[in-house]
């Protein structure tokens, strides 16, 4: 196999691996004490990118609303003060990554005589960052941060409903179920499957 082809496969096992997620939690936050739930007001996003699609704030709160209803919070009722409250912070960047790799060019493959070149492989992509930030409003205090990373393909910008459960719910599972009283290290950056 040539290194160009162990380079490629490379990148593909590392596109494979699902983006790390990090949380961070108040540690004297009682959080068997919650039980409700609701989003900042006028608008969940606190802060977006610009020419943010209008509808991604809706995709976000109907996703965390099933997330959190899962780990038995219960969304509070119009005019009812929440006992958290959730806003969400997007973030885009375009970068470049530059990869470099040897190509040879001779008579043979291991021709030591042959002229050596090196090849430099160009990718322009946008790398999305979500933090879900849930604060206690009773306290005027933030009690739970989560934040990931994640390359923004076509197929998120195509369906950004089902890019909202996948991003959410990969942060949210971080969260502490009703009644914990935590969700691990403070600060603890935490892959898909640990």
């Amino acid at each position: 196999m040539s290194l160009r082809s162990l380079s490629l496969l490379a990148l593909a096992a590392a596109g494979c691996a699902a983006p790390p997620v990090f949380t961070d939690l108040d540690a004297t936050a009682d959080f068997s004490a919650y039980q409700t739930f609701g989003f900042l007001e006028p608008s969940s996003v606190a802060t977006g990118p610009e020419g943010m699609n209008p509808m991604l704030p809706g995709h976000l709160e109907r996703a965390a609303s099933g997330d959190l209803t899962d780990l038995g919070y219960r969304r509070c009722a119009e005019g009812e003060t929440p006992d958290l409250v959730v806003s969400f912070t997007l973030g885009a960047r375009d970068r470049v990554q530059e990869t470099e790799y040897p190509s040879f060019y001779g008579r043979g493959r291991y021709d030591w005589g042959g002229p050596y070149y090196q090849q430099t492989d160009v990718r322009h992509y946008t790398e999305g960052t979500l933090c879900i930030d849930i604060f206690d409003p009773a306290r005027d205090a933030p009690v739970w941060h989560g934040k990931t990373v994640r390359t923004v393909t076509r197929k998120l910008r195509e369906d950004p409903a089902e890019a909202a459960r996948d991003v959410i719910g990969a942060i949210l599972e971080r969260f502490p179920a009703r009644g914990a009283a935590g969700d691990g290290p403070s600060g603890e950056a935490q892959g898909a499957d640990s």
